[in-house]
């Protein structure tokens, strides 16, 4: 089986300093210019990556992120915040792939089910990807298991670039705004319910990307 672009890329990001290093100042880049999902790719690699870790700058990013809407960088800082009150664990020498998740939890879930329950679909008609992202981008999706009810959701570009890499090949501007935004069809929602999750639209009209 041909090992993803999205774990090839990781697996780069662990094992080499340089293209780590330069990914980092990709995001700082882009977090200076205000992009809130690059301020919590930023701050998640300021967090999670020992090579880099400062968490002082980590929680600023994390809250310049959340004071534009970024609701995972909001969950992050409560996720921290909790961590900060709990005993002692060893923290991650560096995050999965795709993204540099705070704390993967029902997130993490949420992506591992989108992959087994749609790549196979996706693969077999790609057109099947504006759909997708449809009902990912800014839609909160809610976990039965999760007593917290952890709101997981992907911006606009976050949906196209987890797409891109489901498919295997392209980037997040091949899906991006391909289809309506909080619009989840009846077979994504059944399937996903299938698995246990369900649905909210952030609703706001104005789209985050």
């Amino acid at each position: 089986m041909k090992e993803s672009i999205a774990n090839r890329l990781f697996k780069k990001i662990k094992n080499d300093d340089t293209i780590a290093k330069n990914t980092l100042d990709f995001y700082r880049v882009l977090a200076e210019n205000g992009d809130p999902e690059a301020q919590f790719d930023y701050a998640g690699m300021l967090y999670v990556d020992h090579r880099f870790y400062n968490k002082a700058e980590a929680l600023r990013w994390l809250h310049r992120a959340s004071d534009q809407g970024h609701k995972q960088a909001g969950n992050a800082l409560n996720n921290i915040k909790d961590a900060d009150n709990m005993p002692p664990r060893q923290r991650p020498e560096v995050a999965p792939p795709i993204h540099y998740y705070i704390d993967p939890g029902f997130d993490q879930k949420f992506e591992d089910d989108v992959r087994a329950l749609f790549t196979g679909r996706l693969k077999e008609n790609e057109d099947f990807g504006s759909e997708l992202w449809s009902a990912m981008a800014n839609v909160s999706w809610y976990h039965t298991d999760d007593p917290d009810e952890t709101p997981c959701r992907r911006s606009f570009r976050g949906a196209g670039s987890m797409i891109a890499s489901m498919f295997g090949r392209g980037d997040y501007i091949d899906w991006y705004c391909s289809g309506p935004y909080e619009t989840v069809s009846e077979y994504i929602a059944q399937t996903m319910a299938s698995a246990g999750w369900r649905y909210v639209p952030d609703g706001d009209g104005t789209g985050r990307e």
